[in-house]
């Protein structure tokens, strides 16, 4: 801040620049895969004056987040590379099976047939 008292005479108080404190972190732009971007900004509230502090130039931070791939993929350069069977942009699309025979174990069962155990093939 300058005060002017006369033409010949000038006072100046030293004023430091004032920044706002850090927004919170955007919300990422993607779920998964290796683009995930957040952003989070801050603003000038009083410009410096007579030589006092200035001010930051940085009032924008960015971060990557979410850089991962689903089911077993990899995450190479900025994309995923999904593992057999899987695909989309995250590996999250279903997986494929050929010529597998799925077994779904049931508990041990006691009903009137007396069936002690249970396979279910598929």
């Amino acid at each position: 801040m300058v005060l002017i008292i006369s033409s010949a005479f000038v006072v100046c108080f030293l004023v430091d620049c004032v920044m706002s404190p850090w927004s919170v972190w955007t919300e990422c732009s993607a779920t998964c895969g290796g683009a995930g971007m957040s952003h989070r900004t801050r603003a000038v509230e009083r410009q410096p004056a007579c030589d006092g502090k200035v001010c930051s130039l940085e009032t924008r931070q960015s971060k990557s987040c979410n850089r991962m791939c689903l089911n077993g993929g990899e995450l190479s350069q900025n994309s995923c590379s999904c593992a057999k069977g899987w695909s989309g942009q995250c590996c999250e699309t279903g997986k494929m099976f050929s010529n597998a025979v799925i077994l779904y174990k049931q508990p041990l069962v006691r009903d009137k047939f007396n069936c002690s155990f249970c396979s279910v093939k598929h």
